[in-house]
């Protein structure tokens, strides 16, 4: 054979085993085109359904853009990270969220997160469903929570919990429900002004005792407007509309006590209406009127102090002055009025703080709003009574702490110069 032919099938053997190549990885690249597709329509199927299943989960966790629920930051904070850390992310500490986890866990668990499955509408959870969930009730509530503490959009939130988008909008609508429904009759987050309870009553009025113009006050009352979204019905959005404002609102009126607590509540009221007929409609001034004597509530201009509400309601009188045009206080009481006040006003922007899904835009639906608001309530009374972090709480107990420190050295002096006789010696 020459060597031309040993070229010629040495080039052929070339060709042949090139071929061979390229045939496999056209085979390979058909198969793994295959599996993409079955996986991302297993995918949609899963996100149409809103269903927490790991089929669904598998393309995203493969390429690497969704961690697994077990590796998610919110795990790393829950089982590694420091106290801090924890309550940065959660804003409640970690006793006070397990307590919170432990009285809506049963909700959570007999709650379905998904309403169909093919044509059959799902009821409670079976044990089997329990098992194919990616995210326990803790995660659930935690979710919830951490939704209410964030101005962030859900497209960036569920990142942090390994969940798809879908799932996670699931999870904190079922967690908000849950919460809603048990911290309404718990007596560490429910919203109930024990007026029948003196032990209670004198409590309150005692850390006010220093404003001796403004005396007995055990409770202050204001409103607040939340911004929403135009609705579309005219009917609607005209009865959110605030004219002073010219903007869409639902507001809320609250009555916080001295200890911080918000006791009494209108919550998730048309925009348009005044404080005043929001406390008279939410049955807020029957309760004020009930209020044994001699104790009272600070309030602003905006609210009746006049009538039966005398000695109930106190709030400065102002009259106008006709040489300058300018309202001056009647009596004296505005500078301590201002410090009684502070608590309603605290307590207001103290809601909207901590939980920041109020300073974006409420939905039109009145229903959720009304989850968001009163999940917003109820989770800061739990965060008073519980982390006692409440700026109201901590001006008073300071007040009555420097109250007793005074009282204390005063009986000190006495006792020390007691015996002094008018020339600063003793008598003995």
């Amino acid at each position: 054979m020459s060597s031309r032919d040993e070229e010629i099938q040495a080039a052929a053997a070339v060709v042949a085993t090139a071929a061979e190549c390229i045939a496999m990885l056209i085979s390979s690249s058909n198969e793994a085109v295959a599996s993409v597709v079955s996986v991302a329509a297993e995918d949609e199927d899963v996100i149409g359904r809103n269903i927490p299943h790991a089929a669904g989960n598998k393309y995203l966790r493969s390429s690497g853009a969704l961690q697994d629920p077990s590796k998610s930051d919110w795990k790393l904070i829950d089982t590694r990270g420091r106290p801090k850390e924890f309550m940065h992310f959660m804003s409640l500490a970690g006793e006070s969220f397990d307590d919170l986890v432990e009285l809506c866990s049963k909700d959570v668990i007999a709650t379905p997160l998904r309403s169909y499955d093919g044509e059959r509408k799902i009821g409670k959870p079976r044990p089997h469903d329990l098992k194919r969930r990616k995210h326990s009730p803790r995660d659930v509530i935690a979710m919830a929570v951490k939704w209410l503490t964030s101005t962030a959009e859900e497209k960036d939130l569920h990142v942090q919990f390994g969940a798809i988008e879908s799932t996670f909008n699931v999870c904190i609508w079922v967690g908000m429900k849950a919460l809603v429904k048990n911290m309404a009759d718990d007596a560490r987050s429910r919203v109930f002004w024990n007026i029948a309870d003196e032990d209670y009553l004198k409590r309150c009025a005692d850390r006010t005792a220093d404003f001796d113009k403004v005396p007995n006050v055990v409770a202050a009352i204001d409103g607040y407007k939340i911004r929403a979204k135009n609705d579309e019905n005219d009917r609607r959005q005209n009865d959110d509309f605030t004219g002073w404002k010219e903007a869409v609102f639902r507001d809320y009126v609250f009555v916080t006590d001295t200890e911080g607590k918000i006791v009494d509540a209108a919550v998730n009221w048309p925009g348009s209406m005044h404080d005043s007929k929001k406390a008279l409609w939410s049955h807020i001034y029957d309760h004020i009127l009930k209020l044994p004597a001699p104790y009272r509530v600070a309030a602003d201009s905006a609210f009746r102090s006049t009538g039966p509400f005398k000695d109930k309601m106190h709030k400065t009188k102002w009259k106008k002055d006709k040489s300058t045009g300018w309202y001056v206080g009647v009596d004296d009481t505005g500078s301590q009025l201002t410090h009684l006040r502070q608590p309603a006003e605290w307590s207001n922007h103290c809601v909207g703080g901590v939980y920041r899904r109020l300073m974006c835009k409420l939905p039109t639906d009145n229903v959720k709003r009304g989850y968001i608001l009163w999940s917003c309530v109820f989770l800061t009374n739990w965060r008073t009574s519980t982390m006692h972090r409440n700026q109201i709480d901590t001006y008073f107990a300071y007040l009555v702490e420097e109250r007793r420190r005074r009282a204390a050295e005063a009986r000190s002096r006495d006792e020390g110069g007691g015996g002094a006789g008018p020339s600063g010696s003793s008598d003995t």
